[in-house]
This record gives structure tokens, C-alpha cells and sequence, in this order.
């Protein structure tokens, strides 16, 4: 298994892969009702992964989320409604330039 598209199908949590998934390079959570970022659930994924998540309804994102996230070789988190306050803060000085999803 190298692409799992489960884009598109109202999903408001992903459930925790019990295997891990060496050859999987492509993974589409986007379009859905995703609230808050799946820590452990993408905790196995591989760093060459492509992880779209973008269009869900996170509004903020856990300071452990940033070193998975950094070693992700492509990261979309856009086009959610992000919370822009005071939670985001640590997070946006960690990731501010540094990484890919950066200007997301």
C-alpha cells in the first residue's frame, strides 16, 4: 500500500494505523471534519510521506504535532480555521521560516 485516499468522506477522527505502512508515500485526510490533529494515529507514518489535512476543521495544532510534522517531506494543513491566539503561539515561533507547511 503506497497512496490511501480517505479524502472526502466526513471523517471527524482517523483511527490509529496498527501497522505501519513502510511503502505508503501519499496519505489524503483533506476534505473532511478532522478537529483535531491525529498525534497518534500519524505517529508511524514515514518522513517521505505526503500528508494532505488541509480543509478539515483543526483550529490548533499541539506542540508535539511540530517535530512529526517537520520530518514529513510534504505537509498541507491550509484552509483550516485556525485559531490565531495565544494556544498558537509556541507552535507558530517553532515552525515561523523553518519548515514547509510554514506560510500555511
Amino acid at each position: 500500500l503506497w497512496e490511501l485516499k480517505l479524502q472526502n468522506n466526513y471523517l471527524v477522527s482517523i483511527p490509529t494505523f496498527q501497522y505501519q505502512f513502510p511503502e505508503l508515500t501519499i496519505l489524503y485526510l483533506n476534505n473532511n471534519k478532522i478537529k483535531t490533529y491525529p498525534t497518534q494515529a500519524l505517529s508511524k507514518i514515514s518522513s517521505n510521506t505526503q500528508l494532505y489535512l488541509q480543509n478539515n476543521q483543526m483550529t490548533t495544532l499541539p506542540l508535539t504535532a511540530y517535530s512529526k510534522l517537520s520530518s514529513i517531506s510534504t505537509v498541507k494543513i491550509d484552509n483550516n480555521p485556525w485559531q490565531c491566539d495565544c494556544t498558537m503561539t509556541v507552535f507558530k515561533l517553532k515552525i515561523t521560516g523553518s519548515s514547509s507547511f510554514a506560510d500555511q
